[in-house]
């Protein structure tokens, strides 16, 4: 028997589980299901109040078609596998102790509220997996408000220019790592005893799920270390994207200027070659009317000089403009090009 355990209802669990083996889930909807045999079972229809063994109102699917009753069963198995034993749920909330349990969250507001609340619980380390540095659901408050309890704070995220600014306050308060991979999902771990873990979808917010299980815990800690191994840190990624601010400054700049003079300028840019191949710039000026009058310009960031050389002349080749022009932040060395 999976089912959820309430504080109010520990005696009528704990009769159930005198004749039946069962764990504890917290569901975020009202479910009934009932497998009997692997041969049929019985779900219910409606997730509405009706849903008592105490009324005859409710409704339900019942089928014993082999391919719908094995599906539910993988289902259940699944869910059981990961809930905790129910019995040793009942006797821990009786002691007052936190009942190891896996919960799923329904709402972005929900989630933001238990981070916010997990990050401020911790006491030795919080470590956060973020896709982007803008995106953490923490402001500068919260994390001086950890930093001043003396937790260790580890963040690992992709680093850009439109995170930029928000980067070396945070460095201040936490150890920040780059990755540049950009993972799409969400982790937070508090004291290596409960994580929080948001997997995103193409529809939607995804799926998030809080739970305090050790073993669950212990593989979201490990999932976070080897990334965290394979990061970059920040204070090597900091220089190279404020050169590359300096180069978009520049060249918002250069398209001014030359817009004054009568060019259509494009930033990023591209050209098409009279085979329909695209090609792509980090800057297109044209002459009206005179399309042998184009000037390209591509940026160099961090990249080899010579390969850059070599990819702008090859592109070069085959739309023919009548200049192009390779943008550094910095000096390059001769031995480079």
């Amino acid at each position: 028997m999976l089912t959820q355990v309430e504080k109010s209802k520990l005696k009528a669990v704990e009769d159930y589980l005198e004749f039946a083996e069962g764990r504890h889930i917290t569901l975020s909807a009202p479910t009934r299901l009932f497998i009997i045999d692997e041969s049929e079972s019985l779900t219910t229809a409606d997730m509405d109040d009706s849903m008592s063994m105490s009324t005859r109102k409710d409704k339900g699917l019942w089928t014993n078609a082999s391919s719908y009753v094995e599906a539910m069963k993988v289902f259940f198995d699944a869910l059981w596998r990961a809930a905790p034993d129910a019995q040793e749920f009942v006797d821990a909330v009786k002691i007052g102790k936190a009942p190891e349990q896996i919960m799923m969250i329904g709402t972005r507001e929900e989630y933001i509220e238990t981070f916010r609340v997990m990050v401020g619980s911790g006491s030795k380390e919080v470590i956060i997996m973020e896709k982007r540095i803008q995106d953490l659901p923490l402001n500068i408050q919260d994390l001086q408000a950890v930093s001043d309890r003396e937790v260790n704070v580890r963040i690992l995220t992709q680093i850009d220019l439109e995170g930029l600014p928000d980067v070396r306050p945070i460095m201040e308060l936490a150890q920040l790592m780059h990755n540049a991979t950009a993972i799409n999902l969400r982790l937070l771990v508090v004291d290596r005893r409960e994580a929080l873990l948001q997997i995103p979808s193409l529809k939607g917010k995804g799926q998030i799920v809080w739970s305090n299980l050790k073993a669950y815990v212990e593989t979201m800690n490990q999932i976070f270390e080897s990334y965290w191994r394979e990061g970059v840190s920040a204070k090597d990624v900091i220089p190279e994207l404020e050169n590359q601010l300096r180069l978009v400054k520049d060249f918002k700049l250069a398209k001014e200027a030359l817009e004054s003079v009568g060019l259509a300028v494009k930033v990023p840019g591209e050209l098409i070659s009279n085979l329909g191949v695209k090609h792509s710039f980090s800057l297109v000026a044209k002459k009206p009317g005179q399309p042998d009058r184009t000037l390209v310009v591509d940026q160099l960031i961090g990249e080899s000089a010579s390969q850059r050389i070599t990819e702008l002349s090859a592109k070069a080749i085959d739309v023919k403009p009548a200049a192009k022009l390779l943008a550094a932040a910095k000096p390059l060395d001769e031995r480079e090009v």
